[in-house]
């Protein structure tokens, strides 16, 4: 918890009076970054049937975009692809 405080100062920036944070020292902190994919016609009982081996499909057509959130804002649209045998996402844009 000490250590959070010391990465929470703010700082007068600019001449017109705006703060800014002072970066640098938060780029370290963890961010939980989601992708969301929704299922088509997803319902109750569909979430009580569910099996192992299950295939859901889901609301995106094959390339279409999807939104990367990072502490649920917007980063920006992104694309599945793989590297190596991990599947990965490609950032498509900035949002």
């Amino acid at each position: 918890m000490n250590e959070l405080k010391q990465y929470t100062h703010v700082t007068a920036a600019d001449s017109d009076g705006s703060l800014r944070l002072r970066l640098a020292e938060l780029q370290h902190l963890p961010m939980r970054l989601v992708l969301e994919v929704q299922v088509a016609n997803f319902t109750v009982g569909t979430l009580m049937g569910l099996q192992p081996g299950a295939i859901l499909a889901t609301a995106a057509q094959q390339n279409e975009d999807l939104m990367l959130q990072v502490n649920g804002q917007p980063v920006g649209p992104v694309k599945f692809d793989v590297t190596g045998d991990n599947l990965a996402v490609r950032l498509t844009g900035i949002a």
